[in-house]
């Protein structure tokens, strides 16, 4: 599965549903991706198609 890297470290990841037997593609962001605003904020989104 694709994943991009800052300084050695995942931030961003794919997780492909066909693949983990789940309903939805998931594009998340480890803890390494620092997006710490606020009290509360969402670490991945589901997909339902993926184009480009």
């Amino acid at each position: 599965m694709p994943a991009y890297a800052k300084n050695g470290n995942v931030v961003c990841f794919f997780q492909g549903a066909h693949k983990f037997k789940t309903r939805y593609a998931t594009i998340g962001f480890s803890d390494k991706a620092n997006l710490d605003e606020g009290t509360s904020w969402p670490v991945a989104f589901a997909l339902k198609e993926w184009t480009g």
